[in-house]
């Protein structure tokens, strides 16, 4: 079953830089530079480029890049009744590439009382990117949107998505509001650059919590995935309970 990107612009689809990619394409620059293990006196032992749980969560699903540059500038309006640049506006401009693909506000009323997403530094407005791209999953299915948290500051844009769920097996415009990373006079956010993290889930399914007190001790062990080794012993259990469960899952390895 596919996860169909749908797009206008044919040049969207050509631009390799502008077009969707697995997450597995995307990886944050520190994944190859840092070592697999660290000695020093106080500190030995595996770094965090061999964590199974943050190798898994960074091969998830696909990364949307931008797909324009767009330029945002703090702004005021003087007595003549011109807009002029100013480092502490509380008024925005912004412009995009050959004008397309606007950009959308929301006001701060609208998100007043979050403090996670209220506009900092006095800014009026919440930002929300018209993203070209219509998201299409098989019936059932949703996707999780996240910004990349895990990519370096420098190569993050500044104005970062705001975490939700589309149900694109039905609504397909995943035009996502955006969180202000920084509040610089004026912003330069370059077409290219990760800018959505997409997870595919299948909605449908869902778990029910049960609680349970753990009473036997080999099945607490097993629980708690103690090991008799210093290395691999996560994969090594992830292949064992594939193998009892019969589910069979491939994994690459976390380094």
């Amino acid at each position: 079953m596919p996860i169909v990107f749908n797009v206008q612009s044919k040049s969207l689809i050509e631009d390799d830089r502008l077009r969707p990619k697995p997450a597995t394409e995307v990886m944050p620059q520190w994944k190859g530079e840092i070592p697999g293990q660290v000695q020093k006196e106080l500190t030995k032992g595996n770094t965090v480029r061999t964590c199974p749980a943050i190798h898994d969560y960074l091969h998830l699903g696909y990364v949307i890049p931008l797909w324009t540059d767009v330029i945002v500038e703090r702004i005021s309006v003087n007595n003549a009744g011109q807009a002029v640049r100013d480092p502490k506006g509380q008024k925005i401009s912004w412009r995009t590439a050959h004008g397309a693909f606007p950009l959308e506000q929301h006001g701060r009323d609208q998100v007043a009382g979050v403090e996670a997403l209220e506009p900092p530094d006095g800014l009026p407005l919440v930002i929300k990117p018209i993203c070209p791209w219509l998201v299409e999953t098989p019936p059932g299915w949703s996707i999780l949107v996240l910004p990349l948290t895990l990519h370096e500051e420098k190569n993050r844009l500044a104005l970062q998505p705001i975490p939700g769920v589309v149900n694109t097996d039905h609504w397909h415009q995943i035009h996502t509001p955006c969180r202000w990373e920084r509040t610089d006079p004026v912003i330069e956010l370059r077409a290219g650059t990760p800018f959505m993290h997409v997870i595919p889930f299948r909605r449908t399914e869902s778990l029910t919590a049960e609680f349970k007190v753990i009473e036997e001790q080999a099945r607490l062990a097993n629980l708690a995935g103690v090991l008799s080794d210093f290395s691999g012993g996560y994969r090594r259990q992830q292949k064992n309970a594939e193998k009892l469960h019969g589910t069979g899952e491939k994994h690459e390895t976390s380094d």
